[in-house]
């Protein structure tokens, strides 16, 4: 709506033809009931029903998804099984880890008691950073892990530069650790 931004991240397991498609299904299951629906909990759990009819035991889908009230000055956030969201504040880094399991995991209540939505009061100059483990998980020539520490102190050192400079360094960064490694 006019005061409130809907955001989502997600990640299909697998690789593929097959992620593709359901990572576009995906897409439009959450164009579609942001349209409808207020809350990132609620959203969530219409979107692991509907995945329930394309979904086979092999995928399931990792997200988060939260709203920005602006006239709040609130973020509410929940989490299916996906890396926690950042909040850099103050010079330092809060981990978001609402509970939850990922989409297509599981059908029953099971999934929707499971899964918890919080809100935070937002402050001036916050920094909210969303991403994949393709980020934690880069491997360089040793296989050791670029990890959530180094990317910690990379926000860190950055986060009073503009999103786009803060992005393009993290994948620097990245690159740089991983040495064009083929990753998996």
């Amino acid at each position: 709506s006019e005061n409130k931004l809907g955001f989502v991240i997600a990640d299909v397991s697998g690789k593929g033809i097959t992620a593709a498609f359901i990572m576009a299904e995906l897409k439009g299951i959450f164009e579609s009931l942001s349209n409808i629906m207020e809350t990132p909990k609620e959203i969530l759990v219409k979107a692991n029903e509907i995945l329930h009819r394309t979904l086979d035991r092999k995928n399931f889908v990792s997200a988060a998804y939260g709203v920005i009230d602006l006239k709040a000055e609130t973020l509410s956030i929940s989490r299916a099984g996906h890396c926690p969201v950042l909040l850099i504040r103050n010079n330092s880094v809060q981990n978001i880890r609402p509970s939850g399991i990922g989409l297509g995991l599981n059908f029953t209540d099971h999934f929707v008691n499971t899964l918890d939505e919080i809100r935070i009061n937002l402050e001036e100059d916050d920094l909210i950073v969303l991403y994949t483990d393709g980020i934690t998980e880069a491997k360089n020539i040793s296989l050791d892990d670029f990890g959530n520490k180094e990317f910690e102190k990379i926000l860190l050192e950055n986060c009073d530069k503009p999103v786009d400079a803060i992005s393009k360094q993290v994948k620097k960064e990245v690159t740089l650790f991983a040495q064009n490694i083929s990753q998996h």
